[in-house]
């Protein structure tokens, strides 16, 4: 994976890319989805869809990240589902 899709309502945001290093930039998408959520208030439901080989541990770090930014709550119903 080239990094972090995000797609809502019908329009793709452009990918929030890995780190240089080749590691998931949590912090950057925790900052794209707090720029979304200005926009959208009262949303609180986000599905994550990852593929089968990403890890357990980056599916979790990846929830936290869509979850909140410090002690501001994001989008705190996250829904699980596998890309086929």
């Amino acid at each position: 994976a080239a990094g972090f899709r995000i797609v809502g309502s019908g329009a793709a945001l452009p990918i929030v890319p890995k780190k240089a290093t080749g590691d998931f930039d949590f912090d950057a998408l925790t900052e794209r989805l707090a720029e979304i959520k200005k926009n959208y208030p009262n949303e609180r439901s986000v599905n994550l869809t990852a593929d089968a080989t990403v890890r357990y541990e980056t599916v979790i770090k990846t929830m936290d990240a869509m979850r909140s930014k410090g002690k501001d709550i994001l989008f705190d119903d996250v829904k699980i589902g596998v890309a086929e």
